[in-house]
């Protein structure tokens, strides 16, 4: 998870969303917070998408 993490910093990404179970992976920085009006498309039936911000506000207005 940290290389994935780098990697998407080093590409200029300003965050990583992902579908899991947030729990888990809080313990790499995730949460729900600004995604938690989110709905993932598809057949896919989460909870709210956890997220991580590599560069501060990048998910600000997201959940709007």
């Amino acid at each position: 998870m940290s290389r994935a993490l780098a990697a998407a910093e080093a590409r200029g990404h300003g965050a990583v969303i992902l579908l899991g179970d947030a729990p888990y992976y809080a313990r790499f920085g995730f949460s729900a917070r600004k995604t938690g009006e989110l709905v993932a498309a598809g057949p896919v039936r989460a909870r709210p998408p956890a997220r991580l911000e590599l560069r501060e506000g990048a998910l600000d207005g997201a959940g709007a």
